[in-house]
C-alpha cells in the first residue's frame, strides 16, 4: 500500500519519491528505478559494507561510478536496492544526499527519462525527503522559471550581413542563430547554427551584446547572445532557415522576426561611429 508520493520535474524529468509499506519482511530500505529505452536492469547495494572503511569521498565515488556504468546503459528500468540501513563510515542521510546529487548529474547528462525512489520503511522515507527536499525543490523551481539562453551571430559578407528566412513560427527574416545546447559553449553554438542554417564557416568571432527583453521572443522569454563574424563559404538555406540572402542597411527587409531590426541598427550605428574613429 502506497503511503506516501512527492515528485518533482527537473530538466523535464520527473523524480519521485514513494514511501511504500507492503507490509512484508523485505530486505532493502528502497528501490531506485531509472526508466529509460530497452531493457531491464537491477543492483544491489548492501549500504554498510559498501561504505566499511571507505568514507563519505569513497562511498561517493562508488555511487557515482555504479549509477554510471548502470543508468548510462540503454535499460527501460534500472533498480538500486539499498539494504538496512546505513553504517558508521556513512550515516543514511548522508548517503541519501550524496545518491541523489549523483542521481541529478546523470539526469544532466540525460541518462534516464524517469526515476522512482521506493523506500520501505517511512522513518527512512522522512530522513531522505528532508535530507535532500531542499536540493530537488530549488532545482524544481529554477526548471521551469529561467528564460532560455540563444546564440545569433551577425554574419559580415560582401558589405552586407547574412539574414534567413525562417521555415518555423515566428516568420520572418532573422539573423541566423538558436538555442545553446547542454554541454555547449556560446561560441561554439553560434558556429553550428550559422553553419546549419546558413551554409558558411564563420571566423572572428566578436561578442556584440546580450539582449534580454522578456517580450523579445513571442514564444517564451529568451536570452539571445549576440556575435559579429567574418563568414567564408557558399551560402546555402538549411535546418530551420527556407531562404537566405545578405542585406545592406537600406536593403532590411520590411518583415524581421523578434527584436533583430533593432538589434541590427545598433549594429550599423556603432559600424558607422567605429569608421569615423
Amino acid at each position: 500500500m502506497i503511503m506516501e508520493k512527492v515528485r518533482y520535474y527537473i530538466g523535464g524529468k520527473g523524480i519521485e519519491f514513494v514511501c511504500e509499506n507492503t507490509g512484508k519482511n523485505i530486505f532493502a530500505d528502497a528501490i531506485i528505478i531509472f526508466d529509460n529505452r530497452n531493457s531491464k536492469r537491477k543492483i544491489q547495494i548492501d549500504w554498510p559494507s559498501f561504505a566499511e572503511s571507505q568514507g563519505v569521498e569513497k562511498f561517493r565515488e562508488k555511487i557515482k561510478k555504479l549509477i554510471f556504468s548502470a543508468a548510462g546503459q540503454p535499460c527501460d528500468h534500472l533498480e538500486l536496492v539499498f539494504s538496512k540501513r546505513g553504517s558508521d563510515y556513512v550515516p543514511i542521510k548522508e548517503g541519501w544526499r550524496i545518491f541523489v546529487e549523483e542521481m541529478l548529474q546523470m539526469s544532466e547528462q540525460n541518462a534516464f527519462k524517469e526515476a522512482v525512489v521506493m523506500i520501505a520503511d517511512e522513518k527512512d522515507f522522512r530522513i531522505c525527503l528532508k535530507e535532500v527536499e531542499p536540493l530537488l525543490v530549488s532545482l524544481s523551481s529554477k526548471t521551469f522559471k529561467n528564460p532560455y539562453p540563444a546564440v545569433d551571430a551577425i554574419i559580415k559578407k560582401d558589405k552586407g550581413v547574412v539574414l534567413v528566412y525562417r521555415k518555423n513560427p515566428p516568420p520572418g527574416w532573422a539573423i541566423p542563430g538558436g538555442f545553446i545546447n547542454y554541454g555547449e559553449s556560446a561560441e561554439n553554438a553560434a558556429a553550428r547554427e550559422a553553419l546549419e542554417e546558413t551554409g558558411l564557416h564563420i571566423r572572428n568571432l566578436e561578442l556584440f551584446g546580450v539582449f534580454s527583453d522578456p517580450g523579445r521572443d513571442p514564444r517564451f522569454h529568451t536570452i539571445s547572445i549576440v556575435y559579429t563574424a567574418e563568414g567564408r563559404g557558399t551560402l546555402k538555406a538549411g535546418d530551420d532557415a527556407s531562404r537566405v540572402g545578405i542585406f545592406s542597411q537600406e536593403e532590411l527587409p520590411d518583415n524581421m522576426a523578434f527584436d533583430h531590426r533593432k538589434i541590427l541598427q545598433q549594429f550599423f550605428k556603432r559600424q558607422k561611429k567605429d569608421m569615423k574613429l
